[in-house]
């Protein structure tokens, strides 16, 4: 009689301890996937905050040009590199964890064929904006965005067809001459953010579990050729 209850009591001990683990398991699980959420709806609202019109209309030498407006979109990264900061700077000390985080963003200019809607491939790509808390993570300098704003760049309309998906054509034809169809150039902004939550109480069990303590989140948008008159 002991001996059987010596082992009912064993295998309790064993079913109660594999319920505490699964318990814990699902609670980190489900804490990371709260901190990816998070990272989207912070990238997603600050990037589509105050959409700016990212070409502009000029005459010139009695001509109308349409010109890229870089220093208002320079200013547009700041803004949203920023705005992403605050969002998880305070969300960090709200969580009682170090403040180790980095934000980078950057805009890409596409040179399209104003006949064709060829893509003419991407301009040179201007200064990374970055913010940073902490120490721990390291710089990138917007590296991890290069890999989105080249597909974009490099993306047709249709598989049989050399235009770009980012063409915007136009009924303009008296801007940049009366054979062009197309706007000579698509903008797409880009976010990237990161974050330590390695001295979360349940880092221990993610790595356990093989899950990263760092949470990362991408976002690129293209602005629609909207003309600044």
């Amino acid at each position: 009689m002991r001996r059987e209850l010596g082992l009912g009591t064993f295998e309790m001990a064993i079913l109660i301890t594999g319920l505490f683990l699964a318990l814990i398991g699902g609670v980190a699980i489900s804490d990371q996937l709260s901190e990816y959420s998070l990272a989207k709806r912070i990238t997603d609202k600050v990037i589509h905050e105050d959409v700016i019109r990212p070409l502009k209309l000029l005459a010139r030498d009695g001509e109308f040009v349409i010109t890229v407006r870089h220093e208002e979109l320079d200013e547009k990264i700041r803004e949203i590199v920023d705005r992403a900061a605050r969002e998880i700077e305070n969300h960090l000390v709200a969580s009682n964890l170090p403040v180790e985080f980095s934000v980078e963003g950057r805009y890409a200019v596409v040179s399209i064929d104003p006949v064709t809607g060829e893509s003419l491939g991407l301009e040179e790509l201007p200064t990374c904006v970055e913010r940073r808390g902490g120490s721990q993570l390291t710089t990138s300098s917007c590296v991890p965005l290069q890999p989105f704003f080249s597909r974009f760049a490099n993306t047709t309309f249709s598989e049989d067809s050399d235009r770009s998906a980012l063409a915007v054509s136009h009924a303009r034809s008296w801007v940049e001459g009366a054979s062009s169809r197309y706007l000579p150039n698509a903008v797409m902004i880009g976010l990237h953010v990161r974050w330590s939550n390695s001295a979360h109480w349940t880092a221990e069990y993610r790595s356990t579990l093989g899950l990263e303590n760092e949470v990362v989140d991408t976002r690129v948008a293209v602005l629609r050729g909207e003309l600044e008159l």
